[in-house]
C-alpha cells in the first residue's frame, strides 16, 4: 500500500513484510486464550494435538510481534532524495547520486534469473558511506550475503569454497582517497563487489515493496526524471 502525504510532499511505501503485523499477533492471542480455557475447563490430560496448536498459536504470536517491530514505511521518497527505512537504522540516497535503477540478475543470455532485489548503482560513494550508520550496515551485510553468495556461484562456479569470497576487507579507500574502516568499509567493499557482479552497488529486497519489481523501477525512474510527477496529488494512481 502506498500513501500519499500532501502536506509534506513525500510519498511512502509499506513492506509487505511488515503487513497485518498487529491483527496477527492479536488473533493468535485470542486463539491461545481460547484453547488454555477449553483445555482447562474438559476432563482429562492434554492431547498431542491441543499441544501442537498451543505451539502453532505461540509461533502466530512471535510473528505477529516480528512483524510490529518493523519500521511503518520501508521506502520514502522526498523532492530530492530517497530514504530506506529499516528497524536498525535509515540510509539516504540523493536523486542526483542515483545513477540507474533496475532489476539485478545472473546466468546468460538464454538462461537469465533475476534476483529477488531491486538495485540501485550509486555515484559517489563517499556522500553514501558517510551517512550510513556502522549499525545498519552490519546487519544488510548479514542480511544480504545470501544474494552475493548466489551471484558468485552463478558467475565462479569453478570456485569451491565460495564462503571465503565473502568475508570483506575492514579497509577502503575511495576514489576521492577517503578512508574507511570496519564496518563502513565492509559495506563499500560489498557494493564494490556487488558491482562487478551484477552491476549495483545497493540492493533492496523485494519482501520491502508494496509492488513488484518492475513497477518499483519504473517508479524511481518517474522519479529521477520528474520528482514532481510522483509527489503530487494528482498522482492517483500512485496511491492504489
Amino acid at each position: 500500500m502506498v500513501r500519499l502525504l500532501k502536506e509534506q510532499m513525500r510519498l511512502v511505501i509499506q513492506a509487505s513484510s511488515n503487513k497485518h503485523g498487529v491483527e496477527t499477533f492479536l488473533v493468535s492471542s485470542l486463539a491461545l486464550l481460547i484453547l488454555m480455557l477449553a483445555i482447562k475447563l474438559k476432563p482429562g490430560t492434554i492431547l498431542i494435538a491441543e499441544i501442537m496448536l498451543i505451539s502453532a498459536c505461540l509461533v502466530g504470536m512471535l510473528i505477529g510481534y516480528f512483524k510490529m517491530t518493523e519500521p511503518r514505511f520501508s521506502l520514502v521518497f522526498y523532492q530530492d532524495q530517497l530514504e530506506f527505512h529499516h528497524k536498525y537504522g535509515c540510509w539516504e540516497l540523493t536523486r542526483e547520486n542515483l545513477a540507474v535503477a533496475g532489476i539485478p540478475s545472473i546466468g546468460d543470455e538464454l538462461l537469465n534469473k533475476p534476483l529477488n532485489c531491486v538495485g540501485l548503482k550509486v555515484k559517489d560513494y563517499d556522500s553514501f558511506l558517510q551517512q550510513l550508520a556502522p549499525r545498519l550496515a552490519a546487519r544488510i551485510l548479514i542480511e544480504q550475503r545470501h544474494l552475493l553468495r548466489e551471484s558468485l556461484r552463478e558467475k565462479y562456479q569453478q570456485i569451491q569454497d565460495v564462503e571465503s569470497f565473502l568475508v570483506e576487507n575492514t579497509d577502503f579507500c575511495s576514489q576521492k582517497g577517503l578512508v574507511y574502516s570496519g564496518l563502513i568499509a565492509m559495506f563499500a567493499n560489498r557494493m564494490i563487489n556487488l558491482r562487478q557482479l551484477i552491476g549495483y552497488d545497493l540492493l533492496i529486497p523485494l519482501n520491502m515493496l508494496d509492488r513488484n519489481a518492475d513497477q518499483f523501477v519504473y517508479l524511481i525512474h518517474r522519479w529521477q526524471l520528474n520528482a514532481e510527477s510522483i509527489l503530487s496529488p494528482v498522482s492517483d494512481e500512485l496511491s492504489l
